[in-house]
């Protein structure tokens, strides 16, 4: 939800203000990536995270659009997606990426399936776009070992 902000600027006792600015700000949203979700833990923690393969979630709760891109190789999405209010396209053989869009107004949540790598380590990338934001939120792997 955006608001409009306004600030009056008074100067030397005037009662009449000098200047007015009108921002666009995203006032009084409130989203919250939760530890776990339905599905396990939640990948959706904004940082580095080191994990093993199994089960985890996409959990969110928000008001506003948010849109994960993951990049490399080392997931899968269960056929059919299990999913709460979450979208998702096609694996992109060419970039090496999925996209998942969550349309806000509810929970989301999301299962998604991480590969154990036969040996070493698999590096994941996420990038995070919250509301309409053309540059990642967040940005950061999970280290798969």
């Amino acid at each position: 939800m955006d608001a409009n902000l306004v600030v009056d600027i008074f100067e030397n006792g005037s009662s009449v203000p000098d200047q007015t600015y009108t921002e666009i700000i995203d006032a009084f949203v409130f989203i919250d990536y939760p530890l776990d979700g339905v599905y396990g833990g939640n990948i959706l923690q904004g940082e580095d995270l080191n994990i093993s393969g199994g089960a985890y979630s996409m959990a969110v709760f928000s008001p506003k659009k948010i849109t994960v891109r993951l990049t490399g190789t080392g997931w899968n999405v269960p056929d059919p997606p299990q999913s709460m209010n979450w979208t998702v396209s096609p694996y992109n053989n060419s970039s090496s990426s999925q996209i998942f869009v969550f349309n806000g107004d509810q929970d989301g949540d999301f299962l998604l399936n991480i590969e154990q790598p036969a040996q070493g380590t698999n590096e994941i990338g996420v990038e995070l776009f919250e509301g309409c934001a053309v540059e990642p939120t967040y940005e950061y792997s999970l280290l798969v070992n």
